[in-house]
């Protein structure tokens, strides 16, 4: 039976995730060291967290900043 738009859509963001994940692990494996990005305006406005890329493998991920009260 085939599959639905919607059933195609969450096999291939599943997909999209696990490939994130197998490149992350790889540049772990490598040693890349992640540069973190600079302020910018253009992070949508968020402060807090914004996305980083590993210009040796292009791997992403997002950083976040959390403040704990003491």
């Amino acid at each position: 039976m085939p599959m639905t738009p919607e059933e195609i859509k969450r096999a291939e963001a599943a997909l999209d995730a696990e490939e994130q994940a197998l490149k992350e692990k790889r540049c772990v494996i490598r040693g890349h060291r992640w540069d973190l990005p600079a302020m910018s305006p253009f992070n949508d406005g968020h402060l807090t967290s914004c996305e980083t890329i590993c210009s040796r493998c292009n791997a992403h991920a997002t950083v976040s900043i959390t403040v704990l009260k003491k």
